[in-house]
Order: structure tokens, then C-alpha cells, then sequence
């Protein structure tokens, strides 16, 4: 093929893809494929190469030595410079963009696919015909939520386009809207909801949208108290009981076990249990008022849980049962670090000690050291104190709490202050009824950790009695006041007739 030929097949080319692409200009979902990526970069990281050939072409046909171009040379050098223009712009290229080679485009789609097949994955695993469940999760107040969200985006997609979308139907006046992000809920960058310290204005359902698709659902429940018990590994706990005449069975379902609270001693390790009812036979309904909802929770629906309607809440087996807590002891090695390098001479004979340094380049900043955070509370006799090492802390973490050099025993310390201070399944410290003797530095522990010290300072509370007294006494001062001012305005006003 001659280069005449050559010219007048891109400019066909061109011309057919420009009246296609004003047609359709947005490809389908389904249509497009890696292979096609990869021809479109590795056509654009040929134009250079492309357009030099007919350079060179052209300079060896028409050129002369002396730099001088013939009428044919500048004619075809217009022709070159407009083609290379209608390249970029169906290319997409602009000067000095960075592209992506053919690797790295792979890589890019080959993460995309593997997040689509996780989705087919998750889709086909759900029962009973069900598109997409409701996850029930029971948090207590001032806890932080974790909601999850699988988007997949496509790598050559704008990704504001492909964002995820929560939104928030509200217990209280059933009101649906969009959820609105600020410092304490925020989103995640992997398109996950956190909402830190939860309050009871926040439970509800909360969906999280994906291209108008319903991606995940879950029912978010905030509790002011729990009803749980602590046991320890090996003692009984609560067995499951079948209801019959109801079509539905109650029971523990456990989480998983967390991380040990300490190393290189004895800790311990704890898994909370959450009451929670499903039904007996599936394809049969809940008796003796059917319940249909419970169908869209897989994992049954908490005991606790408002999407449980009251009928059910008030049986006996589900209102006298409460949650529990095993707790197990663990023995975990603390992280090590690299012994010291030995300086010897040639002798053998040991000159010195050097630490293992970590080295790290110019531009990246070594990590600092997390800051103990510390505060110091003045607190009345007689309140409730709630004590938390912070709001990043989550069930399951392995968190210890020290009163001075005293540890904190979350089996026995409830037993030993009569029910006046304990730990819940947040890892938070509650201390009722203060008294003088609560003064102390209460420090939390992630195993070798320090997390936060907090020194409370309880002072007495003032005598009820003695504010009614300083508040009559001031009535009466104020009145007296008041009294003698209008007397001696009413003498001046007389002395001045």
C-alpha cells in the first residue's frame, strides 16, 4: 500500500468512527472488554511512532537540503497535522496526560472483575429468593457503626458518576432522605457508612444504592442498656428453644472471637452472643399472625430489635431471655523487634551495639507514635459515669482497663462492687453511683498499647437542703433591695418638690 492510500484509508477510518460515535457515544456496560482497552492503549502509545514514519516518508519524497518544502510537502504536512488533532480527540489524549500502559490496564480490570464476581457470589448465596437481605445490627449508644458496601467502579469511568448513594429511613417519623456527612458519619473510601458515637436519633434502615440498584440494607438498632451476662468458657449457657405453635426458634448466635487483651501473660479474649429468633420451617409462616419481614433477615432477627413486632418481643421465652458474653483466657507472644548488630573487629572481639534503624526515603514521612489521650473529669457524687477509651474503638477489640496499677476484672468486678461498676460488650467502663472513693486514674490498655488515661476526681455533692436555703435567702435579699431602692426614690422625688 503506497502512503497515498495510506492517507485516504485513516481519513475513511476516522470519518466512519466520527458519524458512529455521534450515533452512540456511550458505550454499554456489557459491550466493553479488557482486549478493547488494551488496543485503544497501545494504539496511542504508537501515534508518536505513527506519525514519524510518515515524517521520514515525506522528508525522503518531497524534502530538499536546504530545509525548503515544496507546495505537495506543506499541503501533506496539513493534511498530517489535522490528522494528528482528529487522533487525539478520538483517542481522548491531551498533551502531556499520563496513560496507562497495556499491564496496567489489565491489572485495573482484572480487580474490577474479581469485584463482580464477589457480587454474583454474595447475590447467588442468599436463600429463599431474597435479591438483597437485611442485616440486623444491635450497637449501644455511643458505639461506632461499621456498614459495609461492595461497589465495583469501572476503571475508565468518571467515579463521581459511579458513587455510592446512602440513604437513612428513620425510626422516628418514618422519613426517608439521604444521609448527610459530616465529622462524626462519614464514608468510607471503599463506599462503607461509619457513624461514631451512635445516639438513639440513629437507628432506622439505612441502604446503600449503587447505579439506582440496591446494593445492601441493614437495621440499625441503638440500645440505651443491655440485659447481658458474662460466662466464662466452659460453664452452660443459654440452650436453643424451639416454639412450635409459633414456627420459630430462639437462640445465641455468637460472633467471633476477639483479640487477646494482653501479651506475654495470661489475658483474656471474649465473644459476645446476641439473642436472636428465625423460623422453624422456612417455607412455612410465623403462627399464629404471620410475620413476613423476618423472610428478608437470613440471619434471623435480634430479640431486641424493633423490626420485631411486639407480639413476638412480649413472648416470654424472647423477654426473659438476655444476651451473654464468654469470655476465655489467652496467652499471646508480643510482637518482637530485630536483636542489635554486633560491630566486631577482626578478631572477634565485640566493639559495639547498634540498633536496627528503619530507613525510609525523602518523600515518605515515618509514622508517629499514637498519642496517649488524657483527660481529667470533675464529676458529683451520685452520677453515672460512662468511661470509653474512645470512639474509633470496636467490639472485639482487645481493650483492659486499669484503675492505677490495679487491672480491672470484667468477670468479677460487677460481683465485687455489688453491681456498681462493670464493663459492657462495648468495652466501656460504667461507674454508678460515684463515690469519693472513684477518685483514681482509670487507663485503658490495647495489649502494650496505652489508648487513654482519664483522672476523675468525684467531689461532694451539694447539701439539697442547703440550696433551698441560699435560694431563699437571696429571694428575700433581692426583695429587701428592691424595697429600699423604691423608698429612696420616692423621699428624692419629694425633697426635690
Amino acid at each position: 500500500m503506497n502512503r497515498k492510500s495510506l492517507l485516504v484509508f485513516v481519513l475513511l477510518y476516522f470519518v466512519t468512527a466520527n458519524s458512529v460515535e455521534g450515533k452512540d457515544e456511550e458505550t454499554p456496560l456489557e459491550n466493553s472488554s479488557v482486549s478493547h482497552i488494551q488496543e485503544q492503549v497501545a494504539l496511542s502509545e504508537s501515534e508518536d511512532n505513527f506519525n514519524s514514519s510518515l515524517w521520514t516518508a515525506d522528508k525522503q519524497n518531497g524534502g530538499n537540503s536546504d530545509g525548503r518544502l515544496n507546495r505537495d510537502t506543506r499541503r501533506r504536512r496539513g493534511m498530517m497535522s489535522k490528522l494528528k488533532k482528529m487522533w487525539k480527540k478520538k483517542m481522548g489524549k491531551k498533551s502531556g496526560e499520563w496513560v496507562l500502559s497495556t499491564e496496567e490496564a489489565g491489572e485495573h480490570f482484572q480487580s474490577y472483575y474479581e469485584c463482580l464476581g464477589k457480587r454474583v457470589e454474595a447475590a447467588t448465596s442468599v436463600h429463599h429468593g431474597v435479591d438483597t437481605p437485611v442485616h440486623a445490627v444491635m450497637v449501644l449508644e455511643g458505639e461506632t457503626v461499621t456498614l459495609g458496601c461492595l461497589v465495583c467502579t469501572r476503571p475508565d469511568q468518571d467515579k463521581l458518576s459511579q458513587q455510592a448513594i446512602w440513604q437513612h429511613l428513620r425510626r422516628s417519623d418514618s422519613s426517608l432522605g439521604n444521609v448527610h456527612y459530616d465529622d462524626r458519619i462519614q464514608m468510607t473510601p471503599q463506599s462503607g457508612l461509619v457513624i461514631k458515637g451512635a445516639d438513639v436519633a440513629d437507628a432506622g434502615q439505612y441502604s446503600c444504592l449503587h447505579l439506582g440498584d440496591y446494593v445492601a440494607i441493614y437495621q440499625v438498632d441503638v440500645l440505651p442498656k443491655e440485659r447481658r451476662k458474662r460466662v466464662r468458657l466452659g460453664e452452660s449457657l443459654l440452650q436453643e428453644v424451639y416454639l412450635p405453635s409459633h414456627n420459630l426458634r430462639v437462640l445465641t448466635v455468637w460472633s467471633s472471637w476477639g483479640s487477646c487483651d494482653a501479651c506475654d501473660v495470661i489475658g483474656h479474649r471474649q465473644r459476645t452472643g446476641t439473642c436472636t429468633v428465625l423460623k422453624i420451617d422456612p417455607d412455612d409462616r410465623v403462627k399464629p399472625r404471620d410475620f413476613p419481614m423476618i423472610d428478608l433477615y437470613p440471619d434471623g432477627v435480634p430479640c431486641r430489635s424493633t423490626a420485631l413486632p411486639g407480639h413476638l418481643r412480649r413472648l416470654k421465652v424472647v423477654r426473659h431471655r438476655y444476651e451473654e458474653t464468654l469470655v476465655a483466657e489467652c496467652n499471646v507472644s508480643c510482637p518482637t523487634e530485630a536483636p542489635p548488630v554486633a560491630v566486631t573487629d577482626s578478631d572477634g572481639k565485640v566493639l559495639e551495639l547498634v540498633e536496627p534503624v528503619k530507613l525510609y526515603s525523602l518523600g515518605e514521612m515515618p509514622p508517629l507514635p499514637k498519642m496517649v489521650k488524657r483527660r481529667v473529669l470533675y464529676e458529683p457524687e451520685g452520677k453515672h459515669l460512662v468511661l470509653t477509651c474512645g470512639s474509633e474503638t470496636q467490639r472485639g477489640t482487645g481493650l483492659r482497663w486499669m484503675r492505677g496499677k490495679r487491672r480491672v476484672d470484667p468477670m468479677s468486678i460487677k460481683r465485687q462492687t455489688l453491681g456498681r461498676v462493670w464493663i459492657d460488650s462495648a468495652n466501656r467502663l460504667h461507674l454508678k453511683d460515684l463515690m469519693l472513693s472513684d477518685t483514681a486514674v482509670y487507663n485503658c490498655w490495647e495489649r502494650e498499647l496505652h489508648v487513654a488515661a482519664i483522672k476523675v476526681l468525684v467531689i461532694s455533692a451539694m447539701n439539697e437542703k442547703l440550696k433551698d436555703y441560699i435560694t431563699i435567702t437571696g429571694f428575700v435579699v433581692t426583695c429587701i433591695g428592691s424595697l429600699v431602692a423604691c423608698c429612696c426614690l420616692m423621699r428624692r422625688g419629694q425633697t426635690a418638690r
